[in-house]
């Protein structure tokens, strides 16, 4: 596997950018900023993993969750039911918006971060 054909600098940046709207005293401006991020944020993760897995040997996940789920399977991830509650609440938010669920986003954009830094971390662990 080659480093350069896994590319993290989008999902950190947009990691970076949650942390920062996740960081401001929350108002409906902010956190509907934070849901945004959070989707984005979502998205990269699952694209990078199926991206590493892909250049790892294994099969084309094709979707998010077998996504996570092969993610666990090489222990790149360790908490694979968080990943998929934060698949389940990015396709929701962007859906549907009622206030309920941007409050319920919301809190699952608040526990992302430590995932996706310890994502970060197992990928450029295996890439070294």
């Amino acid at each position: 596997m080659k480093k350069q054909k896994i590319e993290l600098t989008e999902l950190k940046r947009a990691l970076a950018r949650l942390k920062e709207a996740l960081a401001l005293k929350k108002t409906d401006i902010i956190r509907d900023s934070v849901i945004q991020r959070f989707e984005f944020t979502v998205e990269l993760s699952w694209k990078v993993l199926q991206k590493f897995l892909q250049f790892s040997g294994l099969p084309d996940p094709l979707t998010p969750k077998n996504a996570i789920r092969d993610a666990a399977r090489i222990n790149l991830i360790s908490d694979p039911q968080a990943w998929i509650e934060f698949i389940d609440a990015r396709n929701l938010s962007s859906h549907t918006y009622k206030e309920a669920l941007a409050e319920q986003v919301y809190e699952s954009a608040k526990k992302l971060p430590t995932f996706a830094d310890e994502l970060l971390a197992s990928i450029e662990k295996k890439l070294t």
